[in-house]
C-alpha cells in the first residue's frame, strides 16, 4: 500500500486467486484486502460498475488461471526483448537533475 501511494496514489491490483471462499488455514489474503480497503481507495475492482451501483458487493483483486499466467509471461518476455518496457529509476533521474553524484 505504501509503494502504491509513493507512486502517486497508483491503482493497486492484488491477485485474488488465493481468496478461496471456503477459506484456508494460514491464508490471510482476504483479511489483508479487508484491511487495505479501509485505508486505500484506489484498489482494482473486478466487479462491473453497473453491479456496484445496483448494490452488489465490490470484488477486489484480479483472477488468473494457467492460460492467463502463461500469456502474461509470454507478453512480458516479448516486451523485454523488444525493449518496449523501460525500467524507470526515479532516484537516478533525481540525482542527475539535482547535479549531485
Amino acid at each position: 500500500m505504501q509503494i502504491a501511494e509513493w507512486f502517486c496514489h497508483t491503482l493497486l491490483a492484488v491477485e485474488a486467486n488465493s481468496l478461496d471462499p471456503k477459506g484456508q488455514e494460514d491464508d490471510h489474503t482476504l483479511t489483508i484486502l479487508d484491511t487495505i480497503k479501509e485505508h486505500y481507495d484506489n484498489l482494482f475492482l473486478r466487479t462491473d460498475p453497473v453491479q456496484i451501483r445496483e448494490g452488489r458487493p465490490k470484488r477486489y483483486g484480479f483472477r488468473t488461471n494457467a492460460a492467463g499466467k502463461t500469456d502474461l509471461v509470454t507478453q512480458m518476455t516479448k516486451r523485454l526483448r523488444e525493449i518496449l518496457y523501460i525500467e524507470r529509476d526515479k532516484c537516478g533521474r533525481w540525482m542527475k537533475s539535482s547535479g549531485t553524484s
